[in-house]
């Protein structure tokens, strides 16, 4: 039996192939599984899947479920039941494993046997990729995920949780409960996730060592989509959690406020062409995006939330 499972949901991954062959070089790879899902998905992943199951048959112990559309929480939840292992790896489809990611979290769960130990590893954009401003700053700035990767503090990486690159025990997991799967896009299942089991006790151990990259180009458009779905997501959230919350700073605002807020920091950027300005630009932008995401769920009116038709990945994307 496996000693780690690694599950992975397939969303925006136009390189399938080498990501499994990433993983396929594990120093650990006789010890792991690994559970691919396929639900909510751009791309149809299934080809180029099939195709690398053949080629590592043998070396990769390797399972594909291609499921009826359905949310990511719910393809969690499908891939974690699907595995056999003790341990499980959350790994995201655009985070490519260095040859040590799994090994540095088999590791640490041999040497910290206690149940509530989740390790946690990184992703960052490589260098080899072109990294725009805007994704700079994401990074730099922990506007990606909650936290930054490139100015580690370590209190905050203590308070993380995100289901792109951390290892957790089953029997942990179990008891905590499913991801919600009442969350219908590709974020805010894992924080939701996270809050019930720091509630239960979980102790993050951070594994510097244990990267990704992080291979995903992301423009201010990409973003402002996204955190319409954010703030759509933070409507359910209240939900299973209500109370007071730090959004609701920015979604009290008037949308008026928040409209002339994203236009003068985008105007005084254009006028002081420094990294200040940029940053207060960007924040307004994204601030207003999630702003109109939660009051379009607080009026019934969210976004579709129907997975966009597959396109099969094609040739020069599975170089």
């Amino acid at each position: 039996m496996p000693e780690i499972s690694v599950v992975c949901v397939l969303h925006e991954n136009l390189a399938p192939e080498r990501h499994v062959e990433r993983l396929a070089a594990q120093s650990v790879v006789s010890d792991m599984e690994v559970v691919l899902v396929e639900g909510w998905h751009v791309v149809d992943s299934g080809p180029p899947i099939r195709r690398a199951m053949e080629r590592l048959a043998g070396r990769l112990e390797l399972r594909y479920l291609d499921l009826p559309p359905r949310g990511r929480a719910a393809c969690w939840n499908a891939g974690i039941a699907a595995t056999t292992a003790p341990l499980v790896l959350l790994l995201g489809d655009d985070f490519f494993a260095g040859p040590g990611l799994v090994g540095e979290h088999l590791r640490l769960h041999r040497e910290r046997p206690e149940e509530n130990v989740a390790g946690l590893g990184p992703g960052i954009f490589p260098d080899y990729m072109q990294v725009s401003p805007f994704m700079r700053w994401l990074e730099d700035e922990g506007k990606l995920y909650g936290v930054s990767f490139t100015r580690v503090d370590l209190e905050a990486m203590a308070r993380f949780f995100y289901g792109a690159n951390t290892s957790l025990k089953r029997s942990f997991l179990e008891r905590v409960g499913p991801f919600q799967e009442a969350f219908p896009y590709h974020g805010w299942d894992d924080f939701e996730m996270g809050e019930r089991l720091f509630g239960a006790g979980m102790e993050i151990a951070w594994l510097p060592d244990a990267r990704a990259d992080h291979e995903h180009p992301i423009t201010l458009g990409d973003r402002r989509a996204v955190m319409g779905e954010s703030g759509e997501s933070a409507v359910i959230y209240e939900r299973f959690h209500p109370g007071r919350h730090i959004w609701h700073d920015v979604v009290e605002v008037p949308a008026w406020r928040l409209a002339m807020s994203a236009v003068k920091r985008r105007l005084a950027h254009l006028v002081r062409r420094d990294e200040a300005s940029l940053g207060r630009h960007y924040n307004a932008a994204l601030n207003r995006a999630f702003a109109r995401g939660y009051r379009r769920a607080l009026v019934g009116r969210p976004s579709p939330a129907t997975p966009r038709p597959r396109a099969v990945v094609g040739a020069a994307a599975d170089r």
